[in-house]
């Protein structure tokens, strides 16, 4: 049975660091990129749909839509 958190929170996948300041963890039901930043003594995060477009407000991700794998 799927609860109803299984249709509204992501499932963040294991860290990729392209670079020193930026962590990129994808989820593994919906897709979204979950983009970690940190320059500067700031840190912020921002998320990204899987073409590419920012979505999001404020650190807050959307819903996840659903899965894309079954766990």
């Amino acid at each position: 049975m799927v609860s109803v958190w299984d249709t509204l929170t992501h499932r963040w996948g294991d860290p990729v660091r392209p670079d020193p300041h930026t962590t990129l963890r994808g989820c593994t039901r919906c897709g979204l990129c979950r983009v970690s930043r940190h320059e500067n003594a700031e840190y912020w995060v921002e998320y990204e749909r899987p073409d590419g477009v920012r979505v999001g407000e404020d650190g807050i991700p959307p819903r996840c839509p659903g899965r894309l794998v079954d766990a």
